[in-house]
């Protein structure tokens, strides 16, 4: 999970401006590309997804490791942090569809 936090933060900013800066994500979808990394749309779409997922999986972890300290109010679950988190880019439908397939693809294993 090497520059994790970076590559999060390039990805926040890509969408909310529309233009790429940075070079973390560049970096690992190259790297990826060099290692036969199974590519669908470009390198750095690839980066992004495997970031993504290394995302969700750290919330997972931390969530599953959270001492139960009785809390009252209702927390969101996993799924409704993704599905809010794509929502206000793609429609409804959509938006499930891509969370279900990242939670699947979290079921796969690494990437």
């Amino acid at each position: 999970m090497t520059n994790l936090s970076t590559r999060c933060d390039e990805i926040l900013s890509w969408r909310k401006t529309g233009i790429y800066e940075g070079d973390a994500l560049q970096d690992l979808g190259d790297r990826l590309e060099a290692e036969g990394a199974p590519i669908v749309h470009s390198p750095i779409r690839t980066a992004e997804e495997v970031t993504i997922k290394e995302a969700l999986e750290l919330v997972a972890d931390l969530a599953d490791r959270r001492p139960d300290l009785g809390a009252t109010s209702p927390e969101p679950s996993l799924f409704d942090i993704v599905f809010q988190y794509y929502q206000p880019n793609f429609g409804t439908k959509e938006v499930s569809t891509m969370t279900d397939a990242y939670f699947a693809a979290l079921m796969d294993g690494p990437v």
